[in-house]
């Protein structure tokens, strides 16, 4: 089964959003693969807000960046993951243009809840963070573990909370939408960078 590394990608005009809501959990809690849903506000408290560094990124795509490094989708994508059957939160969350103007309501942060041992870590070069030994701080060659066993066509390995794969059959029902605002790479001999 081929696994791809997967990004949110604003392109040239795509929307960059700043933070995540400021009333619901803070940024690092979505890269755990713990449910959020208790914690998280209702619609009217989870605004995200475009970024004033990017006054010319205006452009809703389907998948749209965050500079705090969640996922977040539309509806589109969301029913992608739904008919797939892949294990997660959809948080629905307020979008707001650059002159705080609602743009949408109909986005959701993706909090992946799927985490398998996936990364073949006596093979791979990494480097381990120095103040939690068992969460990798960066990848210079990534190794598949062969024999995990994969159940959801999107996850997150053990140690690598933070970052989302997914199978090529997500990737291609993905392609095949024409879902904008992603790219991916090859998870096998991946180097840590997302360009």
């Amino acid at each position: 089964m081929s696994i791809f590394v997967f990004f949110p990608s604003a392109g040239s005009k795509g929307a960059f959003l700043s933070t995540v809501p400021s009333d619901g959990p803070s940024s690092h809690k979505y890269g755990e693969a713990i449910s959020l849903l208790g914690s998280f506000p209702k619609i009217d408290d989870a605004v995200m807000c475009f970024d004033p560094n990017f006054p010319e990124n205006t452009d809703l795509l389907d998948i749209v960046n965050c500079l705090d490094g969640v996922v977040v989708i539309n509806q589109k994508v969301k029913k992608i993951f739904e008919s797939l059957g892949v294990n997660g939160e959809f948080l629905n969350v307020r979008i707001w243009d650059h002159q705080d103007k609602t743009v949408s309501d109909n986005y959701f942060i993706f909090n992946c809840l799927s985490v398998f041992d996936f990364i073949d870590m006596e093979k791979s070069k990494v480097a381990m963070s120095p103040f939690f030994p068992d969460r990798i701080k960066r990848v210079k060659s990534l190794v598949v573990n062969q024999d995990a066993d994969i159940q959801s066509h999107a996850f997150v390995p053990k140690g690598m909370e933070d970052q989302i794969f997914i199978t090529e059959k997500l990737k291609t029902a993905l392609e095949a939408e024409g879902v904008t605002g992603f790219k991916v790479f090859e998870a096998e001999g991946w180097d840590g960078l997302d360009v």
